[in-house]
């Protein structure tokens, strides 16, 4: 294929005369206009749901270190319970009366844990719905008054 004047070794298309650069091509810049009324409103609309956006954020972070906190709290409970169960089974004395002590610290210990996991899903739970609640509160319709003079 015949090299074309308007091609280029990559095969791009240059134009034949170069692109003007003369200052009537050029977009003028104008000064900053005065904000009209519904300028005005789309920024403080802008700037209110950009602070919800912050505070979905940190709510979100701060939700993330309750369920932590939450976790290691309710585990740390548990192992000391689980402590406080063998210091018990010590006690225990006679054979029946070990074999039955046993079993029984056994089941304590497991609806303990399942108790606690079931706390865990509520807190957690309650913690999520409080993330998830929204912080975007909608303006006040203005009153008659405001929209009367515009203000």
């Amino acid at each position: 294929m015949a090299k074309n004047q308007a091609d280029n070794e990559l095969g791009l298309f240059l134009p034949k005369t170069p692109l003007s650069t003369s200052s009537t091509d050029l977009v003028p810049y104008e000064a900053e206009k005065p904000v009209t009324k519904e300028g005005k409103h789309f920024q403080r609309e802008l700037a209110s749901h950009e602070r919800a956006e912050r505070g979905y954020e940190e709510k979100a972070a701060y939700g993330v270190a309750l369920l932590k906190e939450l976790n290691v709290s309710t585990a740390s409970v548990f192992v000391e319970e689980l402590h406080d169960y063998g210091a018990l089974k010590g006690k225990l004395q006679g054979e029946a009366y070990q074999a039955m002590g046993e079993e029984f610290l056994r089941v304590v210990a497991q609806r303990s844990a399942q108790h606690k996991l079931a706390l865990i899903e509520v807190a957690a739970s309650n913690i999520g719905a409080e993330v998830h609640r929204s912080l975007y509160v909608e303006p006040e319709e203005p009153s008659f008054w405001e929209r009367l003079t515009g203000g």
